[in-house]
């Protein structure tokens, strides 16, 4: 009997170098929940829900995927019906509610954007449409939106397109979408002109010429010359800091220049001083992580090893690694003596250096290869029992030119058989959290809280680490979907009249747009911090998290009016707006003291406790019921 042989093509994650190309991502999203056997903890399942019948296929995005047929691409939902008609000849996965997508003319590829209902925006600047020559665009590129921009040519060069397909006049050319308000770019008249625009396009820190220091010093051919240090390059910023790379011309060394990478602030003052020599970022030409989920960098030294600095540029992590990645769900993959291991959030190793390649965490799982076969593991080490019936090439592939690409599938990848693709489903739910993982006062609740699904796996580790606000939304997003048995875009329409990508649109915040975070705003359940920001990385207070709770309550359908004031000894300390939402808490048994009978209301929360509350707040909704 001869086996038919699938691929899996799609690359759902990327790692790359700051000095490197880097290839875009996007997560798998699928649309209304379905109706599914719960596969076995620690078990992989794999369906094919749509079979290999197209031309050409992209990632699942928002729920749609890009398809081509009859040589025309479309959009298709995960129930494999299509969404948005056949009408492109260049297409991109979706990002905040929007597809770029390009229609052949006489005198180029015009590219404009699509909405979830198949709208069609025209990109245009300076009065004129957006044209690209198809030559020079190749089939594979993706652009995507990131906080209300793209990132598209212009000219010679590029420009950042908005919302409404407008070309923004900025003083510097983007280098990179917008992230936190700010987008790099470079000057396209000084030759050492580098700096950051803001949302307006107006160039808010710039450096356009060189700085001297030093005694000035006789060159070899009788001159006197001063050194100089220079702005050399600018990256995106992440968390409030931004890398940039500075140059070093030495006068006394023949003009000889060394690079250094450092970080700046967003006054465009050093907060850590330039001395690496590379490091890891997780992103692409969309969303951008250097400090990743620990806050912590990884970067390379002068000896050519990588080690860990928080954004003090404090050595956490020693110097002593081939490669360190970003920590992805509580793990960091690292490189020593050539093989592939992985540190725990301690920086103790966690899963010992045993393999020929590996990637990084998602979904629960990491893909790994040991010099015979690749399979996957879970966040013990273990191996995930039916990872090893998919094909080698699903999780590394080799290019023409000797390219390798480590592949860590998402929920949805694109499968290819007899040049006709289709999509699979993989369906994996990690084993339940150990009582080592977290406080033992936490263990019983939340493993509850993960068995009821009301935690996202991605946030099932770092149990002891303060909550983000962002994270918080996801956690809230996950609780408000499992409560009501509806996707959270049906719910965000049902309540508020809109889609959620019409919120999204409105772009609020400058430093996110992500849709967990718009969900919880357009439910009224979050609100920013000023001044145009939601600070999405910032961590909550016990205070905010009880009014994001009582705020999730009203949603859900709660009774939460009538509650007397809460009997803490620091009741006074709560502020004025948060007061009814700790005396809900409190009553409801969701929130209580921290000892001494004391709210402690401006201390953090965990994750843990922030796990243990919402399956409180569950179970008491279920004791309306």
């Amino acid at each position: 009997m001869t086996r038919t042989r699938r691929r899996i093509l799609s690359l759902c994650l990327t790692l790359a170098l700051v000095a490197g190309a880097m290839a875009a991502a996007v997560q798998a999203a699928s649309g209304e929940p379905e109706q599914t056997t719960e596969p076995e903890r620690g078990t992989m399942t794999y369906t094919e829900p749509i079979a290999p019948q197209y031309e050409a296929a992209k990632l699942f995005s928002e729920g749609l995927a890009a398809v081509r047929q009859g040589g025309k691409w479309g959009y298709i939902a995960t129930d494999g019906e299509t969404a948005i008609p056949f009408a492109y000849d260049f297409a991109c996965p979706f990002s905040e509610g929007k597809a770029v997508v390009g229609r052949e003319e006489e005198t180029g590829l015009a590219l404009g954007f699509v909405d979830h209902d198949g709208n069609y925006t025209p990109f245009t600047g300076w009065g004129k449409p957006l044209l690209v020559q198809s030559e020079d665009w190749q089939a594979d590129t993706d652009c995507y939106f990131y906080n209300g921009f793209v990132r598209l040519p212009a000219g010679a060069g590029w420009a950042l397109y908005d919302a409404a397909g407008q070309a923004m006049g900025a003083q510097l050319v983007p280098l990179h979408t917008m992230t936190e308000g700010l987008t790099p770019g470079y000057s396209a008249s000084a030759r050492l002109g580098r700096g950051y625009v803001d949302r307006d396009g107006q160039a808010v820190l710039y450096w356009d010429g060189p700085e001297y220091f030093g005694a000035p010093v006789t060159t070899a051919d009788g001159l006197r010359a001063q050194s100089y240090r220079f702005v050399s390059g600018v990256l995106p910023f992440n968390q409030g800091l931004a890398p940039v790379w500075q140059g070093t011309a030495d006068a006394s060394q023949n003009w000889a220049v060394t690079y250094r990478l450092g970080f700046i602030d967003r006054a465009g003052e050093w907060a850590i001083l330039p001395a690496y020599t590379n490091c890891f970022v997780s992103g692409s030409d969309a969303a951008w992580e250097v400090f990743g989920e620990t806050g912590l960098a990884m970067v390379q030294n002068e000896a050519g090893r990588y080690g860990a600095i928080d954004k003090t540029g404090r050595t956490v992590l020693p110097f002593q690694y081939q490669e360190l990645w970003p920590y992805s769900e509580g793990l960091a993959p690292f490189r020593l003596g050539g093989k592939y291991g992985y540190l725990d959030p301690s920086g103790q190793t966690a899963i010992p250096a045993r393999y020929e390649r590996a990637t990084g965490f998602s979904g629960g799982y990491a893909a790994v290869y040991d010099g015979e076969r690749a399979f996957l593991i879970d966040r013990r080490g273990r191996e995930v029992t039916g990872s090893d019936k998919l094909d080698t090439e699903t999780y590394f592939r080799e290019g023409a030119d000797g390219t390798k690409t480590a592949v860590n599938p998402g929920e949805y990848v694109v499968i290819e058989e007899g040049g006709q693709y289709g999509f699979g489903r993989l369906e994996f739910l990690p084993p339940l959290p150990e009582a080592g993982e977290m406080d033992a006062w936490a263990y019983g609740e939340v493993v509850a809280a993960v068995e009821a699904d009301l935690v996202p796996v991605e946030l099932q580790c770092l149990y002891r680490q303060n909550i983000t606000r962002a994270q918080f939304c996801t956690l809230i997003v996950q609780v408000i979907q499992r409560s009501d048995g509806k996707d959270i875009r049906t719910v965000v329409r049902e309540e508020t009249g809109r889609s959620l990508y019409d919120w999204v649109g409105d772009y609020p915040f400058a430093d996110t747009a992500g849709a967990d975070v718009m969900a919880a705003y357009a439910l009224g359940i979050v609100s920013g911090r000023g001044e145009g920001t939601f600070d999405p990385y910032a961590p909550i207070t016990r205070q905010e998290a009880a009014a994001f709770l009582y705020r999730t309550a009203k949603v859900l359908g709660m009774e939460t009016a009538g509650v007397a004031e809460s009997a803490f000894a620091d009741h006074d300390q709560v502020g004025v707006w948060f007061r009814d939402a700790v005396a809900f808490a409190a009553d409801r048994g969701v929130m209580g003291s921290t000892g001494a009978n004391r709210f402690s209301p401006l201390a953090g929360y965990t994750r843990e406790q922030s796990f243990v509350t919402v399956h409180r707040l569950f179970q008491a909704l279920e004791g309306e019921e």
